[in-house]
């Protein structure tokens, strides 16, 4: 962390307080001051609140819908974490569908991932990332990991869905698929 130039600004509100209007005129504030954000992170996008609604995959709605016009005013992306449902729970790879709440979140990102990780994972420091969507580039690409969580410490197999899967007519050939894969591991740095 010590080479890594700029800062962590860090803000925190309390669960189910603030709105993405708080978080938008927070940033305001820091413009002003002349810090200018590269990503913005929520951690938990689910516990801000709207008032759009007394339903509450209304208010899901309206929430990611006004954190992806924010990222696109900000020009920065704005990455959060979501819960899936209890069957996703159970799942090797967890799919774009076991989303909780409110499957129009993954209808209103750009891009969404999945960790999924048993309790035998858990116990060997191991876990399954997932590209569920990406609008600019592949998905649909696994990629296991080893984890430390005690440290924060992921490191990712480069190789990437290393399972074996059947060719369906109409699917990228290998040479197409690698392509596309290099692109998307160079796009986010892998």
């Amino acid at each position: 962390m010590s080479t890594l130039r700029g800062g962590l600004y860090i803000r925190e509100y309390p669960a189910g307080q603030a709105t993405v209007n708080t978080i938008h005129a927070h940033l305001e504030k820091c413009i002003q001051q002349d810090i200018q954000p590269d990503m913005i992170i929520v951690d938990y996008a689910d516990l801000l609140t709207s008032k759009s609604s007394k339903e509450k995959r209304d208010k899901l709605d309206d929430i990611y819908t006004s954190l992806r016009g924010l990222a696109t005013e900000m020009k920065v992306p704005i990455w959060t974490a979501s819960q899936v449902n209890r069957s996703g729970a159970r799942e090797d790879i967890i799919q774009g569908d076991r989303m909780a709440e409110s499957y129009s979140k993954m209808m209103i990102t750009d891009f969404a991932m999945s960790l999924a990780r048993s309790a035998e994972d858990k116990e060997n420091g191991n876990g399954r990332w997932h590209i569920m969507k990406n609008r600019y580039g592949a998905d649909g690409i696994t990629y296991d990991s080893v984890m430390d969580t005690a440290i924060g410490k992921i490191e990712i197999n480069m190789r990437g869905n290393n399972r074996p899967q059947p060719n369906q007519q109409g699917d990228l050939n290998p040479r197409q698929r690698g392509r596309l894969q290099q692109e998307s591991n160079n796009f986010f740095g892998f």
